[in-house]
């Protein structure tokens, strides 16, 4: 049983709830991966920008992504030769700006994006409420055409969502009134049409702007730019389609720019186009977020191993189990009651098995340990102090290992090289403390303890060889203080072991 110890409790209880919250957040608010193999399909999206440059400068900027809603910018590449580049940015886009001073003939710009669909996203640029706008100065004709189409949206309309429908389906209305077509006369292209429509709706004094961006479609090469409508209804802006009412973006509509500037513009040069295309890619989820540095904007990203050098990386991987096979150790001494030699060195002697492979290992522990114990008994009878003795049973077992790795390589058995790979030191007190031991308790407990230490490295073994447990404790450090907390648990745990209730069972 656990003795009742509230103190020991609360500290428990804070210690784990602290480490789920943590491991919460990298889940669900990071989207740190679980397993170390999930994928996630990222959009791969490539702007091209060709002109024709008569000899001189030229001056060439393009609007580029910076929220946009339902994505996560994962990385992006800018291609630009012997131009140079800034970015910059306002309250509601980002530009590349690239300038060369000398340049002639046909000429091409790249710019790359790597996109990962996400199902929230915040509206790029600035989320303040806007202020109404002023209503325009109609002319005579126009102001009773506008009003009268208004009134007509407000009566049939409840909010400015549904306004908005009903005054974009009558818009839209293969017939449309005599008031409509007033101003549908004006509209010769997509954006004239948007234009007219956030002319009458400042009518209603309704804010209104445009979005432009492209619908992305796996291995397509030519994307049409797409503008679409945007009101704010005092919350938050919601999106129509300019041409069917439909209110919503489609599901893979990426958001380049707000406004109804050119995507594209240039000083200096002609025949400026910009071409889209896009394509889905499937990247492993946590190679992506360790090497796109876009993605590390949290703080718990920013300070975590992912950041490390790849070489440390790998090192952490394996000490951040130790922890977990300490716990390991801990349970089966105090729960099951598996006796061992000390409280580390099952661990550690699973930490070589994991480099000499655990049937070459278990074999050259066993090798080692009896050939020392043998050599041990021979100290005995020289009746040497205690510092001197270890000293020579240490030496003893490098010699022994040396022997094995030169005896086993000129045999053509390359496993016994696996020989080094052994800490020395702690075979070296295993042997020391066995053979204690054997003289005060019998070889019944000095085996026992001996095979009680192998099984627990074993199965410590499994763990250190567990790639789940590995990526775990790596990408969620923080479960090590889950780890702490068992250990706290179980350090004021004071019942039976599992091997004393076998032990009485009589009784």
């Amino acid at each position: 049983m656990i003795r009742n110890n509230r103190g020991t409790i609360i500290i428990v209880l804070l210690i784990t709830s602290f480490a789920g919250v943590i491991f919460f957040y990298k889940v669900h608010k990071l989207g740190l991966p679980l397993t170390p193999d999930q994928q996630v399909d990222l959009w791969n999206v490539e702007a091209r920008i060709t002109f024709d440059s008569p000899p001189g400068p030229a001056q060439v900027r393009s609007a580029i992504p910076l929220r946009p809603m339902g994505f996560q910018i994962m990385g992006e590449d800018f291609i630009s030769g012997s131009y140079g580049l800034s970015i910059q940015s306002d309250e509601h886009n980002r530009y590349a700006h690239w300038t060369v001073r000398r340049v002639r003939g046909s000429q091409a710009l790249y710019y790359r994006v790597q996109l990962r669909r996400v199902t929230e996203g915040s509206m790029p640029g600035n989320e303040n409420i806007p202020l109404p706008p002023m209503v325009p100065d109609y002319g005579e004709m126009e102001k009773a055409a506008a009003m009268a189409i208004l009134e007509e949206a407000r009566r049939s309309s409840a909010d400015v969502a549904t306004f908005v429908r009903q005054f974009l389906e009558r818009f839209n209305d293969s017939n449309p009134s005599e008031n409509y077509r007033f101003f549908l006369r004006q509209a010769s292209t997509p954006m004239e049409k948007i234009h007219i429509q956030m002319h009458i709706l400042a009518g209603a004094r309704v804010p209104s702007r445009v979005i432009q961006g492209v619908l992305l479609a796996d291995g397509k090469r030519f994307l049409e730019i797409t503008p679409w409508l945007q009101v704010h209804n005092g919350k938050k802006w919601l999106s129509f389609n300019p041409d069917t009412s439909e209110q919503g973006l489609p599901e893979n509509f990426l958001i380049w720019s707000i406004g109804e500037e050119p995507m594209v513009s240039a000083q200096g040069v002609g025949n400026v186009n910009i071409n889209f295309s896009s394509s889905i890619i499937s990247e492993n989820m946590l190679r992506l977020i360790a090497d796109f540095p876009l993605q590390n904007s949290s703080f718990l990203l920013n300070y975590s191993f992912l950041d490390l050098p790849l070489h440390t990386q790998n090192l952490y991987k394996l000490l951040l189990l130790i922890p977990l096979g300490a716990l390991l150790v801990v349970f089966s001494r105090n729960v099951i009651g598996i006796p061992t030699f000390g409280t580390f060195m099952p661990v550690l002697i699973a930490l070589s098995f994991k480099e000499t492979n655990l049937l070459v290992g278990i074999i050259l522990f066993l090798v080692i340990v009896t050939m020392g114990l043998a050599l041990r008994s021979v100290l005995d009878k020289m009746r040497l102090l205690l510092i001197p003795r270890l000293a020579s049973v240490l030496i003893l077992v490098i010699m022994i290992m040396a022997a094995i790795s030169i005896i086993s390589h000129k045999l053509g058995i390359p496993s016994g090289l696996s020989a080094a790979m052994f800490p020395m030191v702690i075979l070296a007190m295993t042997i020391e403390r066995m053979s204690v031991v054997w003289e005060e308790s019998g070889p019944a407990d000095a085996i026992g303890q001996g095979l009680g230490s192998l099984a627990v490295a074993i199965v410590a073994f499994g763990i250190f060889k567990n790639n789940l447990l590995e990526h775990l404790f790596f990408v969620f450090p923080e479960l090590v203080l889950v780890v702490l907390a068992i250990c706290l648990l179980l350090g004021r745990y004071t019942g039976y072991r599992a091997s004393e209730l076998i032990r009485f069972r009589t009784i």
